[in-house]
């Protein structure tokens, strides 16, 4: 980013990965108003239920209660499923005898856990409709994914695409600013209290970072966060993510968040010229 040629490189490549993925984006937003839409229902018995994989996701659940009152939260689940593989970019679990019918009041509770130890819960229930119960002998194969056959290869791609824009990304920093690499670093410019923990500092920093630009994702973005100088140095999940959050961050405040890697070749550069003038000769 040393140069404007450079950095208009790189942002017209931030503008086709964000309109590549903005589909995706909304598809997904469309997939966590309607969490039903994650449950496949076979007659006479089985149940597939998938949750579409993310950076930070690791581990998806969920408890399936049948015509229950659920009046109590003790109550144990009539079909109780969890995994940590994904394939294709899903979470897929399966019950092969498991017996739901039309009409039935289907309440559920979805668990994630992610990679940096947080959890969440989601819970939801709903009627099934008689229209959305497959015949056994349509379903797909335990190995197979069960979605559409038109999805997955589209959000595959896309990923694909996406994964290259990174690779691009990073090859014309690295021949912009001629270095061997480049970081996911950026530094936040932010008084945290001294001496916190780790998670005490790591939700310090997503509270502010949550505060500066809602419009991101930072439980998906912000990875890593640490002491740096009078402030935070925080690592994100792409490169990608690192130009978003530098073009987002001059919008709202120029001085809040810069690029680490500046900073710490500032800091190199600064360092050797005073080592280099104390071995000057004086002038007189």
């Amino acid at each position: 980013m040393k140069t404007f040629s450079c950095l208009l490189i790189v942002a017209t490549m931030f503008l086709i990965s964000t309109v590549e993925s903005k589909g995706k984006n909304n598809q997904r937003n469309n997939q966590r108003n309607n969490f039903h839409k994650y449950f496949e229902i076979y007659k006479p018995k089985g149940l597939t239920v998938w949750y579409p994989k993310s950076p930070t996701l690791v581990e998806v659940g969920v408890e399936v209660f049948l015509n229950s009152s659920r009046e109590s939260n003790n109550l144990h689940c009539d079909i109780c499923l969890n995994t940590t593989a994904s394939d294709y970019g899903k979470f897929v679990m399966q019950d092969d005898n498991a017996v739901i019918r039309a009409g039935d009041n289907l309440q559920y509770r979805f668990s994630f856990r992610y990679s940096n130890g947080r959890t969440s819960i989601k819970n939801n229930s709903f009627y099934v409709a008689e229209s959305k119960i497959f015949l056994q002998h349509l379903r797909c194969p335990s190995t197979s994914i069960p979605t559409t056959e038109t999805q997955l290869p589209r959000a595959a791609a896309l990923q694909e695409d996406i994964d290259l824009l990174e690779e691009i990304a990073k090859d014309v920093f690295e021949h912009c600013n001629n270095v061997t690499e480049i970081s996911k670093n950026l530094y936040l410019d932010s008084r945290p209290a001294p001496n916190l923990d780790p998670k005490k500092l790591y939700e310090f920093t997503l509270n502010e970072l949550q505060t500066m630009l809602p419009k991101i994702n930072w439980n998906k973005v912000l990875v890593h966060t640490f002491y740096y100088n009078d402030g935070v140095g925080f690592e994100v999940m792409t490169h990608i993510d690192k130009l978003k959050v530098l073009k987002l961050s001059r919008n709202f405040n120029r001085t809040a968040i810069n690029d680490f890697d500046d900073l710490e070749e500032s800091t190199s550069t600064s360092n050797y010229n005073e080592d280099y003038n104390d071995v000057l000769p004086s002038s007189g």
